[in-house]
């Protein structure tokens, strides 16, 4: 087992060309690595200290540790900028040529490939493919571990050779990236500054992804959401009639969990609601009204045997577009099911999904929808004590 710095790199786009480009590009980014870094991958007499593995769109450089070598960033940092001016040059009018880095930092197992030729595997270069993954074209990300290895205390603004004078380039992060299975990854973005046009100093698109996942039509409460829901420290629904999470409440199939620490309800007022003239296929206003009553009822009791939760029942003016059931909204972890109101569709038949926090923090989509139940906790009034509640501080993981 060895320590190594692993830069991963691969050409966006190179499965759309030709045969005959993919294999002159390939030749000629090998040739490139292979004028940078002769002396560190043939030395005379000696192991080699930089091992190049093929990935057929690009390549893993294996940077090896050991007690005589420690990598400087001007090694590192020089590869990347004759990398990403030589992608810049290929480009043509007819042909788009751009690399993405990623870059990490760990310990790695040495084997021997099928071929007898030195190769590494373990879970560092999985790591570096990912941070690569989550990279624009000609954007260079690294891990956390590449920063603190490469930058640590020192100043994340770099200023030499080949940069400047006129040129740096500097880390900026760390950011939440989504990589492949769902994994969030912190990142630092290398920029270039002033920006240049074969540098791509914008976020990753990666940044700004989101776990969404799709409900079935029937509606039905699954046992995932059931786990959620009995394991929650703060339910909100939001909601137009849709009965089965009420039904399963009252027919205790489904349980809240004590732990509870905050449970509000929002309804429609009918009067508002009849006028808007819905149509057939939703909740009549009559219908509605016995809904609200019966929540009423439901979380008077509740009140009542559950001194420390914050009970809430209210009913909002404006036009219900959606509804939804947040769950631990505000903590990491949380889920938002949202069920939209569809046009010449009945409620229980319109198609959902749940956003995911995943991470440490919560995507700008996620917080949208968070942004939205505040208001409205913080807009309407609690029916069940006729003053309105003071949100409660978030709940600590």
């Amino acid at each position: 087992m060895a320590g190594a710095t692993i830069v991963f790199m691969d050409m966006v786009g190179f499965s759309k060309k030709s045969n005959v480009e993919q294999k002159l590009l390939v030749e000629s980014l090998s040739d490139e690595v292979w004028h940078h870094l002769r002396a560190f991958l043939k030395p005379p007499l000696q192991a080699p200290e930089v091992l190049a593995l093929p990935t057929g769109d690009g390549m893993a450089l294996v940077f090896l540790h050991s007690a005589t070598r420690r990598w400087s960033p001007p090694t590192i940092y020089h590869l990347l900028y004759v990398l990403q001016l030589w992608a810049w040059q290929q480009t043509t009018e007819t042909t788009d040529v751009a690399l993405r880095f990623g870059i990490h930092v760990g310990t790695v197992e040495i084997i021997t490939d099928i071929n007898g030729n030195p190769n590494v595997c373990g879970d560092t270069i999985n790591y570096a493919q990912r941070v690569m993954d989550a990279a624009n074209p000609r954007q260079v990300l690294l891990s956390a571990a590449a920063f603190r290895e490469y930058i640590g205390m020192a100043s994340a603004t770099y200023q030499e050779p080949p940069f400047g004078p006129t040129t740096a380039v500097r880390l900026l992060g760390p950011l939440q990236v989504f990589a492949k299975h769902g994994l969030q990854l912190p990142v630092y973005n290398m920029v270039c500054e002033p920006p240049v046009p074969w540098w791509n100093n914008t976020d990753p698109v990666t940044a700004h992804f989101l776990l969404v996942s799709l409900s079935t039509l029937s509606r039905d409460i699954t046992d995932s959401l059931a786990e959620g829901v009995q394991q929650a420290q703060a339910l909100a629904l939001v909601q137009l009639g849709d009965e089965q999470l009420f039904e399963a409440l009252q027919n205790q199939t489904l349980i809240l969990p004590s732990a509870l620490r905050r449970f509000w309800v929002f309804m429609p007022d009918p009067e508002t609601y009849a006028s808007l003239n819905m149509g057939r296929l939703w909740i009549a206003p009559d219908m509605l009204r016995d809904s609200i009553a019966a929540w009423r009822e439901y979380l008077e009791t509740l009140q009542e045997r559950s001194s420390m939760t914050q009970i809430k029942l209210a009913l909002h003016r404006v036009p219900p577009l959606w509804g939804g059931l947040f769950v631990d909204w505000d903590r990491p972890g949380g889920r938002i099911h949202i069920s939209p109101y569809l046009w010449n569709r009945a409620t229980q038949d319109s198609p959902g999904y749940a956003l995911h926090w995943l991470g440490d923090t919560p995507s700008e989509i996620y917080e949208a929808y968070v942004s939205t139940l505040d208001w409205l906790n913080n807009t309407v009034p609690n029916l069940l004590s006729e003053t309105r509640l003071t949100p409660l501080a978030p709940v600590s993981p």
